[in-house]
């Protein structure tokens, strides 16, 4: 017997006394309720209060045949079928029948029908749905909060789309095909009948919260690509179970030594990693309160973890919520959200990447320990904030400050790769950093009317000016004077930020809104470019200059109309007309 055979044995499963317990497979009937999880016994893993430790099962689906369906138009209609033609090809749209045990037609006249349209079966009191080798995608929402209790794929159908399934309270038994590539978000999301899933080895991307809240006591896959992110499993019953749900290695078929892939963390868990062990923490794998000793780990991996706002770790900041971690002593610049309490394992506190040295709801300051400040990761509530760079350079991620009353930002020398100031930074005044200016560095101040004065959508486009671009030169600059005048000039229509783009942070915002710019945003972005520091590569200010000449009498009306909130303008005009 090999090595990995003695370490890794195919099957065992822990009680709570840490014995080892031979546990039978699940049979292959997904609507049954699984036993004990199998796993591997890996010697250098974990120890915990009570060491239940979920490891998917290893089972696979067979292929399963549905019945090929072939239906003039005539006979479609008669049984109820809505549907349309495009392409040759014939998308399902709606379905008006009594059937309660469906088979999808594979063929509508001469025309191969391969696709469930969105909403197609979406309150439909059916039983059971057949899905043939013909269909490629599962449309949007098409089965969702249906009375459905079984689906079976044939094998062909390719991407399951977002909701395909939400809220099918009855659902018990799921047979995915062998040729599936993506299932979408909330596919399968407070299915509660359903106990059992087995993805198939096909599958390589599944997206946040698919089997959220679900029934799931137990699942099986052989893949573990598609095995990053932990809202995937979040409250169910296998997280509230267990202390710790392990994903396979993603790069191997096997388990690796000293290796550990953590999906999720369970609820309230204590977990400390044994010595040696290399730990991977998938994205959203903590969203509870828990504490984790990392101490002895020979190193902490993050896998994807600052691609977006979706983290290892939720940015969920409910008062409720408390977590405590140990980090090796070797271990920085990782970052963790404020609700972690992380320490070394001499009790000194964490610096991470960056260090809050002073903070309060009036003045923040920051230390910038690395040479980049990731996505979403400055929220700290606080009306003036200043970053303190010890290393004398560093970058910031697209939309890194995320700072609802922050009204001035102190940011140093600094390059920004993408737009840093994120849309609910809606208070917004003042802008600080230093750029080269020839050989010289030159501390700089720019100025924003607020939301409250511009608008929402204004606002937010003119924050996008703070971003990198390059001069006539070839220097670098970190503010791009031309969105301004775009915007003052109307060279073209603001538009509203779609609902598209945000829906995953929470805003909402009508898609199509259209917001030419009013001559009060005007006057105020006139008087925020002219009360700016003047740069070589800024745009000429005559325009704004000429345009609070030609609207003398009406800016003051604006002015004065906000004197008592924002001073700063009225006292502008008075200096400007007076010289």
């Amino acid at each position: 017997m090999s090595l990995l055979n003695k370490l890794f044995p195919n099957k065992k499963s822990f009680d709570n006394n840490n014995n080892a317990v031979s546990t039978p497979a699940p049979a292959p009937k997904q609507q049954i309720t699984v036993k004990a999880p199998e796993q591997p016994e890996n010697p250098a893993l974990i120890e915990t209060s009570s060491s239940r430790i979920y490891y998917p099962d290893r089972e696979r689906n067979e292929p399963v045949e549905v019945e090929n369906v072939t239906l003039t138009e005539k006979e479609a209609v008669e049984q109820g079928w809505s549907f349309r033609k495009k392409q040759k090809r014939i998308r399902i749209t709606n379905y008006h029948g009594t059937e309660k045990d469906i088979i999808i037609p594979s063929k509508i006249g001469d025309m191969v029908v391969n696709e469930i349209g969105s909403k197609a079966f979406r309150n439909k009191k059916i039983d059971s749905v057949q899905i043939p080798s013909t269909i490629y995608r599962v449309r949007e929402g098409a089965f969702r909060l249906s009375g459905i209790k079984s689906v079976t794929f044939a094998e062909g159908t390719r991407i399951i789309e977002d909701n395909a399934f939400y809220e099918c309270k009855n659902l018990n038994d799921v047979h995915l095909p062998n040729t599936l590539f993506i299932l979408g978000k909330s596919a399968f999301e407070y299915c509660r009948s359903l106990k059992y899933v087995i993805l198939p080895y096909s599958i390589r991307r599944i997206d946040e919260r698919a089997f959220y809240a679900s029934g799931l006591e137990g699942f099986s896959s052989h893949n573990g690509y598609c095995l990053t992110d932990g809202s995937i499993f979040t409250n169910t019953p296998i997280h509230y179970k267990y202390k710790m749900i392990v994903a396979h290695d993603i790069y191997d078929d096997i388990y690796v030594y000293d290796d550990i892939y953590v999906l999720l963390v369970g609820t309230k868990a204590d977990v400390k990693f044994r010595k040696g062990t290399r730990v991977h923490l998938m994205k959203n794998a903590v969203d509870t309160s828990c504490s984790l000793d990392f101490s002895d780990c020979s190193s902490i991996y993050f896998q994807d973890s600052y691609n977006d706002r979706r983290r290892y770790l939720s940015e969920i900041r409910d008062c409720y919520l408390s977590c405590k971690a140990i980090v090796p002593s070797n271990v920085k610049y990782l970052y963790f959200p404020d609700y972690v309490d992380v320490r070394y394992p001499d009790g000194s506190k964490y610096k991470g990447y960056i260090n809050i040295v002073k903070r309060d709801f009036k003045d923040t300051q920051i230390e910038v320990l690395s040479h980049k400040v990731h996505s979403w990761t400055i929220n700290t509530h606080s009306e003036n904030i200043s970053f303190i760079d010890v290393n004398n350079y560093y970058s910031i991620a697209k939309y890194a400050i995320n700072e609802q009353y922050m009204k001035t930002i102190n940011l140093g020398f600094v390059y920004a790769a993408d737009e840093i100031f994120s849309p609910y930074c809606k208070n917004l005044r003042e802008v600080h950093y230093d750029e080269n200016e020839s050989v010289n560095i030159t501390h700089i101040t720019r100025f924003v009317p607020p939301e409250e004065l511009v608008g929402t959508h204004i606002h937010q486009k003119l924050l996008t000016a703070f971003t990198s671009t390059y001069t006539d030169n070839k220097r670098y600059a970190f503010f791009d004077s031309s969105v301004i005048y775009d915007i003052f000039s109307n060279k073209y229509i603001v538009y509203g930020i779609s609902s598209q783009n945000y829906a995953e942070h929470g805003i909402w915002l009508r898609e199509n809104n259209i917001h030419r710019i009013s001559q009060q945003s005007k006057i105020f972005i006139a008087i925020d470019v002219l009360r700016s520091s003047v740069c070589s590569h800024d745009m000429d200010t005559k325009v704004y200059k000429q345009y609070l000449c030609t609207h003398k009498r009406y800016a003051k009306i604006v002015c004065d109309k906000v004197k008592n909130t924002y001073p700063e303008y009225a006292d502008f005009l008075e200096t400007a007309y007076d010289n």
